[in-house]
């Protein structure tokens, strides 16, 4: 088949001999099992051109994600964010089929061919469980230690190869875990209170408390919006060991997580005290007041110095007088 090249495209068209003598290429033949194209130019210049058609053999070179990485869960939501998918342009491309799916060999789609239109030097096309692909409308809620696998191919103006597959693995949610009380925890309170890690996405948690471990006609059944639970309408059985369990509403694994305590021992009564003997105590001794010096200062004078002197004179004047009479009345004797 003969080729005519025009300034928008390529036609085909029965016509052998081009009608055309101008000097541009005036037909086209692809060779058989190669994308090469011939033209013949039958003007004065008898020339033979050749055209390798580039976007029948290049696929789009991917960009991102990289291949096998691991893409984290949001511990507040539970979900991933949105992943970028980037690849380079090919040639003169204009449209590209993006296919997402479950398994290396795209059985399992979750999105396939989707249709994105760009003539950027690197196209950009972001889907996730926020943006939907601009194309499909369609969100993408990642799942937890799931793996995904993605390629590309140009689709306009040709149709190239797919891509090599890239995959990338959203990690494991964290699971749900019991604290309080411990597992095999014992003297525990006959109404305590039950405490779990919370678990991202759950929008409640139901549990239950029993003696039989196959929890067949449980003692207790709650239901908690918090990651914990305070037993306040039933009061526990002293020394006996409890089974409990616990599990999220709202995720996808809404499995039991069960664990087992024993509560506390009755308390024994208190015997009453001896009465103590009754004890005499005596009195201690006064203590014994302590010697005291007092100094008593001299008397002082009462009568006059010069008064004095005149009684003490007055006294000798008179002891003299008696001598002298004793004398006397002797020698008249």
């Amino acid at each position: 088949m003969v080729i005519h090249l025009s300034a928008d495209a390529w036609s085909p068209s029965r016509d052998e001999v081009p009608s055309s003598t101008d000097t541009r290429a005036q037909a086209l033949k692809v060779s058989a099992g190669s994308v090469k194209l011939w033209a013949a130019d039958n003007t004065l210049a008898q020339a033979l051109y050749s055209y390798t058609d580039t976007l029948t053999m290049e696929a789009p070179a991917l960009k991102g994600p990289a291949d096998g990485i691991s893409v984290t869960i949001n511990p507040q939501t539970g979900m991933t964010a949105d992943v970028v998918y980037s690849w380079s342009r090919v040639s003169e491309a204009t449209e590209y089929d993006l296919w997402i799916a479950l398994d290396s060999g795209f059985t399992e789609t979750v999105l396939k061919e989707v249709n994105i239109a760009s003539t950027a030097s690197t196209v950009v096309e972001i889907i996730g469980p926020y943006n939907a692909s601009s194309v499909s409308g369609t969100n993408i809620t990642y799942s937890p230690n799931t793996t995904y696998y993605w390629k590309v191919r140009a689709r306009a103006p040709v149709v190239t190869p797919y891509s090599s597959a890239r995959k990338f693995t959203v990690e494991p949610m964290t699971p749900l875990t019991v604290n309080t009380p411990a597992s095999g925890a014992v003297d525990v309170n006959r109404n305590p209170t039950l405490v779990w890690t919370a678990l991202p996405g759950a929008t409640s948690y139901n549990v239950q408390i029993d003696s039989d471990p196959s929890f067949t006609v449980p003692e207790v059944i709650a239901q908690s919006s918090v990651p914990f639970y305070f037993l306040q309408d039933k009061t526990l059985e002293y020394s006996t060991v409890y089974y409990w369990r616990v599990r999220a509403l709202g995720v996808s694994d809404e499995a039991w997580v069960t664990n087992v305590f024993t509560t506390m021992a009755e308390p024994v009564a208190e015997a009453p005290a001896e009465q103590a003997p009754d004890i005499i105590v005596q009195p201690a001794p006064p203590a014994q007041a302590p010697n005291v010096t007092v100094e008593v200062p001299p008397a002082e004078a009462v009568i006059p110095s010069y008064l004095l002197w005149t009684i003490i004179g007055i006294g000798a004047v008179l002891v003299i007088a008696l001598i002298v009479l004793i004398v006397r009345t002797r020698r008249v004797v």
